[in-house]
Order: structure tokens, then C-alpha cells, then sequence
């Protein structure tokens, strides 16, 4: 299945958030912390990352955690 972003490489992941297939390329992906100690992931479209994850002014495209 090819990526529903770029339509270029296979998709390998899907958005947590919307559910779209992505490829290592296009997904945005992080870290969070629960306080516990505990760390998980997360992977989104950059829309989603965007709107759900990202303090205001800042954008998916110049993001880049890893």
C-alpha cells in the first residue's frame, strides 16, 4: 500500500489520529511522557501532529523531534 500523503513510497505506519497509511517520511513521530515514568509514542499525519500535539505558531514542517 502507498503512502495516502505522498503517494510515492510504501506506507509502513498509520496516523493515530486520522488513520491514514504513511511512510517513514511522512509520518511525524515523538515522544511523550505520562508522569509515571513511562514514555510512549506517537505517530500522526503532520495535519493531526499539528492540530492535536503542537503549541500554536509552530508548525508540523519545522518540527523535527528525530
Amino acid at each position: 500500500m502507498l503512502c495516502q500523503l505522498c503517494k510515492e513510497r510504501v506506507a509502513c505506519i498509520r496516523c493515530m489520529e486520522c488513520g491514514i497509511h504513511l511512510c517513514s517520511h511522512c509520518v511525524k513521530l515523538d515522544l511523550y511522557g505520562t508522569g509515571c515514568g513511562c514514555v510512549g509514542p506517537i505517530h500522526m499525519c503532520p495535519t493531526c501532529f499539528e492540530k492535536s500535539w503542537l503549541p500554536s505558531g509552530i508548525t508540523a514542517e519545522s518540527y523535527h523531534a528525530f
